[in-house]
């Protein structure tokens, strides 16, 4: 009986572990975006920090933009996107995406553990300041 108590405590404590939280930083440094070449001009540069537009999920390598639409459902403060994965089917690369800037162009992505089946992306729209709270939390 001991031995099966330990083993729940031990089999729920991995579980727990597995678990992924994570949450978008509201702006994006502008110092830590780097332009390519500029051709012939002599310079370019960002003005400010990028701002925090939206979040997504994506599968595959990130190169090949596999982006999900998943099953979104309006809360009060926003709405709420839950996106499952299916581990015989799909590519094992998960990934979790914030965009940043005038249409999103800047992302930061956070790779989520392979064996990841569930993923709900939290988006809440403040009224002041205009940035938006998103956060996902993955099993």
């Amino acid at each position: 009986m001991r031995f099966l108590l330990i083993a729940a405590v031990f089999l729920a404590f991995s579980a727990h572990a597995a678990e992924l939280r994570l949450e978008c930083p509201a702006r994006y440094p502008a110092a830590d975006v780097t332009l390519p070449q500029t051709g012939n001009w002599d310079t370019g540069l960002v003005v400010g920090q990028l701002p925090l537009v939206g979040a997504g999920m994506s599968i595959g390598p990130l190169a090949q933009r596999g982006e999900l639409r998943g099953s979104e459902q309006r809360i009060k403060s926003g709405f709420r996107t839950q996106f499952k994965f299916d581990r015989e089917q799909e590519p094992p690369e998960k990934w979790f995406l914030c965009y940043y800037g005038a249409g999103g162009q800047v992302h930061l992505a956070r790779r989520a553990a392979d064996t990841t089946t569930s993923c709900t992306l939290t988006h809440e729209k403040k009224r002041f300041p205009h940035e938006p709270k998103i956060q996902v939390s993955c099993q």
